[in-house]
């Protein structure tokens, strides 16, 4: 159970998510944001005490964005489109306080 209400404002609507690679986050993308969770790494849960940070892509343009997916182990995300021939953004995304 994720703090993201479907409808609870604008594009809201969940389409993907993505554990990190170290097991430490949690990208959820929306249409219009992606929120980063901090998680425990051994179990791969959300740490609900911890907020999420929250990255507003809706101003990069495809309007069925679908996919997220970490950038290797960096701190970016790829986002993808539906599609054969759509765009792939890389973007750098905040990432939760966890202190």
């Amino acid at each position: 159970s994720l703090p993201i209400v479907p409808g609870s404002a604008s594009r809201r609507q969940v389409t993907d998510a993505a554990l990190s690679p170290d097991g430490r986050r949690l990208a959820v993308r929306t249409y219009g944001q992606v929120f980063v969770f901090v998680t425990d790494s051994a179990t791969g849960r959300v740490r609900g005490a911890i907020p999420p940070s929250v990255c507003n892509i809706a101003s990069l343009g495809p309007r069925q964005g679908e996919g997220v997916a970490w950038f290797g182990r960096t701190d970016k995300l790829l986002l993808t489109s539906e599609g054969r021939r759509s765009t792939m953004f890389a973007v750098e995304c905040p990432m939760p306080r966890t202190d």
